[in-house]
């Protein structure tokens, strides 16, 4: 029987038994399990060992959140924040004619160079 199945499936659909399911126990309490599961990979985005003086280091991590942020704001189409060109990038910038209401000009933050700190200490 189990390899055919019960004969009842050889007639029409509408010869079946018909079966009235339990009925809904809506008193119980219906939970949800759900996992929630995050992991962090520490990664370096910078060799530490290749720049010497500390100033430096944490400035070039602060420039790589803000590209962090920034690539985060262009896809919200928010306005970008840069840094300011140096003379050798103005000279550069200058023939492109580069549409300034795109981006904002901004020095490094003091939050972007605490959170650069922090991710620094927790590398070491």
């Amino acid at each position: 029987m189990w390899l055919n199945g019960p004969p009842f499936l050889y007639d029409d659909a509408k010869c079946w038994p018909q079966q009235e399911l339990p009925p809904i126990n809506t008193a119980d309490e219906l939970r949800v399990n759900l996992l929630i599961h995050d992991v962090t990979v520490p990664c370096l985005l910078i060799d530490a060992n290749r720049i010497s003086k500390r100033n430096v280091l944490v400035r070039t991590m602060a420039c790589v959140f803000r590209f962090i942020n920034n690539c985060k704001k262009k896809t919200k189409g928010e306005p970008l924040e840069m840094l300011r060109a140096t003379g050798e990038q103005q000279k550069l910038l200058l023939p492109l004619n580069v549409v300034k209401k795109s981006f904002t000009i901004l020095i490094l933050q003091q939050h972007e160079y605490e959170k650069a700190e922090r991710v620094l200490w927790k590398m070491a």
